[in-house]
């Protein structure tokens, strides 16, 4: 952050009176909309406080290029001059500090009136952090959803907000590893604070403000040759051609040209993880091939996935994504976690370090549900479990986030397992290090996973998590049996969860367990209830697999001492490669039966018989793929019920 230096922050700072908003009439929100522009943009008699920039009412417009769902409306915004029109005064992806505003202090979001006395580990704080009235609930959603819709329009290191519960205010400053929140100040009473703050904020470079300086804007010629190789993925909405600095292995850095993101961030905090289909530019060139560009922002006690990547293409592990060049950004980490170890500090909970990654891979694929039959649906989930074995067998990696997200299909319908940022070496987990994280995507979890949180993730459970792409995608997308019953199949099986209130950790599970165990949905092989309509080799599979499970089952089972005397197997990739071939030799595959959303097809359906109005679907595609991670504090992540959304076509797909 480059700032003048300390003797000189006063040089030129308005003298405004402390008292300035004593006599201001506070009967509603808006009246404090009116009070605060004059002041900043210079035009109450007094400098302006934020040079080339504007102050502007936002708090009845949102901003056009949103999408549905994310339409917010702070209440004031600052701009650099001349950027917003009266007709759209909301632009998130150009504001550069926003504003909420409640006329009433019982708004607050925290408590600041106890403090902590020793630094973390220890914690003495006694009061609650975060004010738990309903009010003050709402708020702390409305300005975290603020930050997310932001940063998520905008290529950002950190983002500043200002917060004015009336007479009180506060200000805030987020990165991906949280918030940090200053004391609450009476502006009413001393307005010094305020103005001072502005007056430094105005006189920060755009990377002290929070702007990430490896993005910049394309040029029009750049941004009209990239538009031509990346049409295929073109956005819904209108979004700016970017340029992106990626490490390379030289020490410099490479450029590549991005036109939005296939996947935005849910929260402001965690991994948020954005990929971007890209073309590289060197000296003005642009490249007519794409490739894939990702970034995030990686906890520090992760192994970073560019060295994973790296690893698995040195020992050339099959169908996995080909790293071209990438890295951590310089000085591009978190700063949450220094302050929030101080005795000064209120909350009470341990922030880890973030940094800034980037890399790009040679591959852009398709999403798996886009499968333009069911034989290559399977043959593309074998593809990755190739590269799953190959990983651990090679180099002793467990992928550990087997999803329907996390499997592409390439041009030529090959299957590519992506997504190794969840990836650990075996010897990691032997020696204890992180040995009980829970990771996954949760409809695809294991049964042991999903009910003790705790278990040490194991072979098995990756692959378990085959299986449950393969039922997840043949339910979701091919004709079947249980159509009439599917929606209800789909939650009882893949989202079926419940909160320990003792540890506060979710669980889930039981459903699938029954699957396994009991035949509950499905049937078993002596007993089938359930077919894959005109697909007999899909329809076999699956049953086949069901049985391994079920001799794989002696993990679940404490009464069982001895799978030799037991007659249980131990799960391997062996023991389940047998069943991928087998399946895919077959003569008697359909032709051509393409992904149909059968859940939708239901839907409808059910409308036409019994006369109701069907749920009406947003422009966003809904994929219930987003990974978690129990020991990081992911809140993009951490949920079963979070699922990811774009605002780009079915082309979409991410690493």
């Amino acid at each position: 952050m480059n700032a003048p230096p300390e003797d000189d922050l006063s040089l030129g700072q308005p003298n405004v009176p402390a008292t300035y908003f004593k006599d201001q009439r506070v009967t509603c929100e808006k009246d404090l909309y009116k009070s605060l522009p004059p002041l900043i943009n210079g035009k109450a008699g007094y400098q302006s406080l934020l040079p080339d920039h504007t102050l502007v009412d936002t708090s009845n417009h949102a901003d056009p290029n949103s999408e549905k769902g994310a339409k917010i409306r702070p209440d004031l915004g600052h701009y650099e001059h001349g950027v917003v029109s009266e007709e759209h005064p909301t632009m998130l992806d150009l504001i550069i500090l926003a504003y909420e505003v409640k006329k009433a202090r019982k708004e607050d979001i925290v408590n600041d009136t106890m403090k902590c006395t020793k630094p973390l580990p220890h914690d003495d704080c006694q009061a609650p952090y975060e004010n738990t009235c309903q009010t003050s609930t709402i708020t702390r959603g409305q300005l975290a959803n603020y930050a997310t819709q932001i940063c998520r329009r905008q290529h950002r290191t950190h983002f500043y907000m200002v917060f004015i519960f009336h007479p009180f205010i506060r200000f805030i400053r987020w990165d991906r590893a949280g918030a940090i929140v200053t004391k609450r100040i009476n502006y009413v009473e001393d307005c010094t604070p305020l103005v001072r703050f502005l007056y430094l904020f105005g006189r920060l470079d755009r990377a002290g403000k929070g702007f990430d300086p490896t993005v910049q804007p394309a040029s029009q010629a750049e941004a009209e040759e990239a538009k031509k190789y990346l049409k295929r993925w073109e956005p819904k909405l209108e979004r700016t051609v970017f340029k992106m600095d990626v490490p390379a292995a030289n020490g410099k850095m490479r450029q590549f040209l991005v036109w939005g993101s296939l996947a935005d961030p849910e929260s402001p905090l965690g991994r948020t993880t954005r990929g971007y289909p890209a073309v590289e530019v060197i000296d003005g060139v642009v490249s007519a091939k794409p490739v894939f560009l990702k970034e995030q922002w990686r906890s520090v006690a992760v192994r970073p996935e560019v060295e994973t990547l790296k690893e698995l293409n040195e020992h050339g592990v099959l169908h996995v994504p080909t790293l071209l060049c990438g890295g951590d950004l310089p000085g591009q980490e978190t700063k949450t976690h220094e302050i929030s170890i101080g005795n000064w500090r209120v909350g009470h909970k341990r922030i880890d370090k973030r940094i800034h990654t980037r890399f790009v891979v040679a591959e852009v694929g398709q999403p798996l549900e886009n499968f333009p039959s069911s034989k290559v649906m399977l043959g593309a989930i074998y593809n990755a479990f190739q590269g799953h074995d190959q990983a651990y067998n090679k180099c002793k990696i467990w992928h550990r986030d087997i999803s329907g997200g996390n499997i592409l299909i390439l041009d030529n319908n090959k299957g590519l397992l992506s997504d190794w940022d969840l990836a650990r070496e075996e010897a990691d987990l032997d020696n204890g290090a992180r040995a009980h994280e829970r990771t996954g995507t949760w409809p695809f979890m294991s049964v042991g996973l999903l009910q003790q949180p705790n278990k040490q993730h194991t072979t098995r459970d990756d692959l378990e998590s085959f299986f449950w792409v393969i039922l997840y995608y043949g339910l979701h997308y091919l004709p079947h049996t249980h159509r009439d019953s599917l929606d209800h199949m789909m939650k009882e099986i893949f989202d079926q969860y419940d909160f320990a209130e003792r540890d506060g950790m979710a669980r889930g599970g039981n459903n699938k367990d029954a699957l396994v165990r009991r035949g509950r949905y499905l049937g078993s092989r002596r007993s089938q209830q359930f077919s894959f309509i005109g697909c007999q080799p899909l329809t076999e599979f699956l049953f086949d697999c069901l049985d391994l499970l079920g001799k794989w089952d002696f993990r679940y089972d404490p009464t069982i001492q001895s799978w030799e005397e037991d007659g249980y197997i131990p799960a391997s990739h062996a023991e389940m490669e047998p069943l991928w071939r087998q399946a895919l030799q077959s003569p008697l595959w359909p032709v051509a039966d393409r992904a149909v959303d059968q859940v939708r097809l239901s839907k409808r359906l059910d409308f036409i018989v019994r006369g109701e109005r069907p749920e009406r679907k947003g422009s966003k595609r809904s994929d219930p793929h987003d990974s978690i991670q129990d020991d990081e504090d992911d809140d993009d992540e951490c949920s079963p019920r979070k699922r990811r959304k774009t605002c780009h076509g079915s082309e979409a797909a991410h690493l």
